[in-house]
């Protein structure tokens, strides 16, 4: 087997060539459980009491995928419209 051979398996073992999944995907994924055993609700209550709402985002992002934790960070970080 010739080098060019062994990197692309490599690669794919590794999932280096794997396409970006959509936000649809990560979502059904979220769902699933595939993620571990985060749920919206512990996202939102963690955060709710968290000293450090970045800090906290910025360690889920290490468990999540960073457009999951995004939109979690939108939602919980903006300010109140009232």
């Amino acid at each position: 087997m010739n080098i060019e051979n062994r990197v692309m398996k490599l690669e794919d073992r590794i999932g280096v060539n794997q396409e970006p999944e959509t936000l649809e995907e990560i979502f059904a994924k979220f769902d699933r459980g595939e993620y571990g055993q985060h749920t919206t609700m512990s996202i939102v209550a963690a955060c709710l009491s968290a000293p450090d709402k970045g800090q906290y985002f910025e360690s889920l992002s290490q468990e999540l995928p960073r457009p999951l934790v995004d939109i979690f960070v939108h939602k919980m970080m903006e300010p109140d419209r009232a």
